[in-house]
């Protein structure tokens, strides 16, 4: 018997077959059957797989169908159905925009549509991926589109919409396909298992539902994959394994090793993990889905910043990590840092003992203190340990300076006064701090510097001017670069290359410091 992958054999043939597109679906069908002329152009879009052109071929048989019904649209046996479905109607042309994106093409087809239908009512044309279409080819198809004549029907279908020149998509009516949610795909993949005879676990359908994102035909080509490299008809969810998906126990684990910040341990399950044939970036979604879903059920404040800080991180930096030419030991590194968050954090305090800002004192007397930067550094410092989410944001704030005070009543109370602007284009990280981020921001000041919780406030401000003050990355920025000057000066001031110079008469022009260079601190040419 010959093989035939899924998608194919159960690909819907009408309305009623659709799935995850409910109130999609009902608006097409009106579309069908109202006869306005405003549905002559009709524009499908949404990502892979989740039935753009299957609806557009659905919807071109109940154009066109002797027999069709309000519920399920086409017959599917009627002479325009059969036609359609065996690739030799003359009243339907379906066209790929990708290979077929020329003005040539498309002056071809408009010549097409003077000629009349010859079974049903319309002539019907289908472009897939009409995004791929030349700037020429969209413009040749311009007048058409707006006054297409009685019997022309157009539906375009696309993933890129936005590729779309305004002028065609204010032309067509148009219709967002939604991804199809775990749940749905889940019991979708249940039913075809049971048509095909097929034993599966509950567990490998829930992962073959993730892995799909959203998309009906990815998951039904995954079904195809790990049922023809298993070799029978009784998957088990170490099936998974054939698609290059990490255990659930081992992924477990490795969330667990890099929360904790246990490098070695979690270095360790690395291996184990890229030895087991596991696809670099298959992992990396597991990865950022399981800390997403984390983040959702965690009801710490601090945690869930720590994990939303470690999302963004990841998130940012995984593109870079797939597109190396050592995916896997990139991942590694990235993993590895974000693992010794805290150690990093610890290591740039100045005094890793002091668990306060220290501040000199001459009791009973009152004594007035402005907060400096070095004052703001070590603060921040401590943010980055305790709430690497905060201090992400404010980061991107100005230090305005601030007030400590130290007043000896029957106890010592420690106070705190602190401005931070935020310029116009950094809006968003000031809309970060709402009322519930500035009282965990004031509670974790109390907790990390020894500040008493009513004597905390800080100030946010916002607009600031370019002029008032240096963001927290700026000072970096400037310390890096001094840093940096400094190495260069000390390099050429050394024993080493002034003999150099005097021997071979030679005279140092620049000096170029490598990435390792300026992360370590390292004195090489």
């Amino acid at each position: 018997m010959t093989f035939q992958l899924l998608a194919r054999k159960y690909r819907p043939k009408t309305f009623a077959e659709v799935i995850g597109q409910g109130p999609t679906v009902q608006a097409l069908k009106t579309a069908v059957f109202s006869g306005d002329r405003q549905t002559q152009v009709i524009l499908l879009t949404g990502t892979r797989g989740v039935g753009k052109t299957t609806l557009a071929r659905i919807m071109a048989k109940a154009r066109n169908c002797q027999n069709r019904s309000a519920e399920l649209g086409p017959c599917l046996v009627c002479p325009s159905c059969l036609s359609i479905d065996q690739g030799s109607s003359l009243d339907f042309l379906e066209m790929d925009g990708a290979s077929h994106n020329g003005v040539e093409n498309i002056r071809e087809l408009i010549e097409s549509t003077s000629y009349v239908p010859t079974v049903g009512p319309f002539k019907i044309y289908v472009i897939d991926e009409v995004h791929m279409l030349s700037t020429s080819a969209f413009n040749a198809l311009l007048k058409t589109i707006e006054e297409p004549p009685a019997h022309v029907q157009f539906i375009f279908a696309t993933t890129e919409v936005e590729k779309i020149p305004d002028t065609i998509l204010s032309r067509c009516l148009r219709f967002d396909l939604k991804s199809i949610g775990v749940e749905v795909l889940g019991q979708y993949l249940k039913k075809i298992a049971a048509l095909e005879k097929i034993q599966i676990d509950d567990g490998l359908i829930q992962i073959l539902a993730r892995e799909a994102r959203g998309s009906i035909r990815d998951s039904l080509t995954l079904f195809d994959q790990v049922r023809l490299l298993n070799q029978n008809q009784d998957l088990g969810l170490e099936t998974s394994e054939l698609l290059g998906i990490a255990k659930e126990g081992l992924m477990a684990k490795i969330f667990q090793e890099l929360m904790e910040g246990n490098a070695q341990k979690l270095n360790h399950s690395l291996s184990e993990l890229f030895h087991s044939n596991v696809d670099e970036k298959r992992f990396s979604q597991q990865l950022l889905d399981k800390i997403f879903d984390e983040t959702l059920k965690e009801k710490n404040p601090t945690q869930q910043m720590e994990l939303t800080w470690i999302f963004e991180t990841l998130s940012k930096d995984i593109d870079w990590a797939l597109k190396s030419l050592i995916p896997d030991k990139a991942i590694k590194i990235i993993l590895n840092k974000i693992a010794k968050r805290k150690e990093w954090a610890e290591s740039q305090t100045t005094n890793p003992e002091d668990n306060k800002i220290e501040i000199a004192s001459q009791a009973p007397k009152v004594i007035l203190k402005a907060l400096h930067f070095e004052d703001f550094k070590q603060m921040m410092q401590k943010l980055f340990h305790r709430a690497p989410g905060i201090y992400s944001h404010l980061q991107q704030g100005v230090f305005l300076g601030g007030e400590q005070e130290l007043e000896e009543v029957s106890v010592r109370t420690n106070k705190l006064f602190l401005r931070i602007g935020f310029r116009k284009e950094a809006n968003i990280f000031y809309e970060y701090f709402n009322d519930q981020q500035q009282k965990n921001l004031q509670s974790i000041l109390v907790e990390a510097l020894g500040f008493v919780d009513q004597f905390v406030k800080v100030d946010f401000q916002y607009p600031v001017e370019e002029s008032e003050g240096r963001t927290f990355l700026e000072f970096q920025q400037v310390e890096t670069q001094k840093k940096m000057q400094k190495q260069k000066t000390d390099l050429v001031e050394s024993e080493v290359i002034r003999k150099l110079q005097k021997t071979f008469d030679a005279k140092i022009d620049s000096v170029f410091l490598s990435e390792q260079d300026q992360n370590n601190n390292e004195n090489h040419t």
